[in-house]
């Protein structure tokens, strides 16, 4: 990820993710469409974080060490329809 901001141009943070905080935000789009994860299922909301740019590129592989192989786990419940079930 940081070979990534030092050597590859700077890409557009989604528009729903930008700086909502000052009068005319809202005609700039920002913030229109954000879904706030702590608001559905488990706080978790499919929605894209990384610019169009980057969004296909893996900066993070959990290994199976530790308290990674439970971030692991979370990711791959997380992926596909979005649904987490931990009952």
């Amino acid at each position: 990820a940081l070979n990534v901001v030092a050597n590859e141009k700077t890409a557009t943070i989604p528009s729903y993710l930008q700086d909502t905080h000052y009068k005319g935000a809202a005609k700039l789009g920002h913030g229109i469409g954000y879904k706030y994860a702590h608001n559905y299922k488990n706080h978790y909301v499919k929605q894209q974080y990384l610019p169009d740019e980057l969004k296909d590129r893996v900066f993070y592989n959990p290994s199976d060490n530790g308290y990674e192989k439970d971030i692991k786990e979370y990711l791959e419940l997380c992926q596909g329809d979005g649904v987490i079930d931990t009952k």
